[in-house]
């Protein structure tokens, strides 16, 4: 079997990664992947192709800048060469174009939801889920939210299936060097993603802040692509705050095994309804103590006080106290890093996600 993975991004993010995380998985089961992707802020799609050609094929592509037609030509040479079996794309924005092709060429079309936002409810968006041969939703969250919007006709193409690690990609590399501080044993707490002003990271600089003086030696590792503007808000803030010898910006980190090794406590501070989190995942199979809000799909990987925690409320003072219990009872916490683990093993590796998709397109193809 041979899926097309059609990739639209702006940059280079989670949703990508995961995309290249699940062809590792597909590979395993015998499933080919044809990756289509746009050139991105971390590597061009000529990087890519060379760094993942042991996963799949990567086609540089420029899907944003080609009009319709040229990328529908682009795309159907691709599937004719390839003898493409299924479309799975990542991009609302290429529903339309993918399912063209379905029509052109008699490929079914699944889509991935990644994001929780609400499924529009208007006419084009309900003929466009009538000619989907299945929807791919990486939580609960995200498929209650397109469940209600959908007519019941269309609601058996609606499928769970949870987003999922691959823990080879978190092994330590010894050989890249994270650009750490030269601290004496140090308490680092961290954070991974898009450095974005919905992601609360201000609230956790804040508290930083609010432990400094009692604990000198927590310092905050931030590794992800910054925002530009609200980069320069948190430098303002860091600043303000005299804060420059407790927080390091470490950028994009490709081995994020060697990042999760450094710390004792990971944050996902944010503010905004999260699909899935699969950094919080990450951490947590990495043993690490992991705290984060309740914006989304959080509670359905974290079942707070087990193997990990979930502060409601959230803010500086409720995370800052969080922080100063894991200084002080390390052996508190440990049975809930080693339950973290445990609990990613057994439901959110990228295998079972993987098994759980090839059902998926094994009914679609026996129609």
């Amino acid at each position: 079997m041979k899926v097309l993975h059609i990739v639209c991004a702006k940059v280079w993010g989670g949703g990508e990664q995961y995309v290249f995380d699940l062809a590792t998985s597909l590979k395993k089961q015998n499933i080919d992947s044809i990756i289509d992707i746009k050139n991105t802020g971390k590597m061009d799609a000529a990087e890519a192709a060379q760094v993942f050609k042991s996963v799949g094929k990567v086609i540089p592509t420029t899907l944003y800048k080609l009009n319709g037609l040229m990328a529908f030509s682009h795309l159907k040479k691709v599937i004719q060469e390839e003898g493409i079996d299924i479309i799975n794309v990542h991009s609302g924005k290429m529903a339309l174009l993918s399912i063209l092709l379905k029509k052109s060429l008699h490929i079914p079309v699944v889509l991935f939801k990644h994001s929780a936002t609400k499924g529009k409810s208007d006419s084009y968006h309900k003929w466009l889920i009538t000619q989907l041969d299945a929807i791919i939703c990486i939580s609960n969250l995200v498929y209650n939210l397109q469940k209600a919007s959908l007519e019941i006709s269309q609601q058996h193409k609606l499928h769970l299936i949870y987003n999922g690690i691959l823990p080879e990609r978190l092994n330590e590399n010894p050989n890249e060097i994270l650009p750490l501080p030269n601290l004496d044993n140090p308490f680092y707490i961290g954070y991974a993603g898009r450095l974005a002003k919905n992601k609360g990271i201000d609230l956790l600089v804040k508290s930083i802040n609010h432990l400094k003086t009692k604990y000198p030696q927590i310092h905050l590792l931030l590794a992800g692509m910054p925002d530009k503007k609200y980069d320069r808000e948190l430098m303002k803030l860091i600043h303000a705050k005299q804060l420059e010898s407790h927080v390091t910006f470490l950028g994009l980190v490709n081995n994020m095994g060697n990042f999760y090794k450094n710390l004792q406590i990971f944050v996902l501070p944010s503010q905004v309804k999260e699909g899935f989190g699969l950094v919080l995942c990450e951490a947590m199979y990495s043993k690490i103590y992991t705290i984060t809000t309740n914006s989304g799909a959080q509670s359905e990987i974290i079942t707070d006080k087990v193997d990990g925690r979930i502060l409601d409320p959230f803010n500086k003072t409720t995370l800052a106290n969080e922080i100063e219990f894991a200084i002080n009872h390390p052996e508190e916490i440990n049975h809930i890093k080693e339950q973290a683990h445990l609990t990613v093993m057994a439901k959110f590796t990228n295998d079972k996600t993987a098994n759980n998709l090839i059902s998926v397109y094994k009914k679609i193809l026996a129609k």
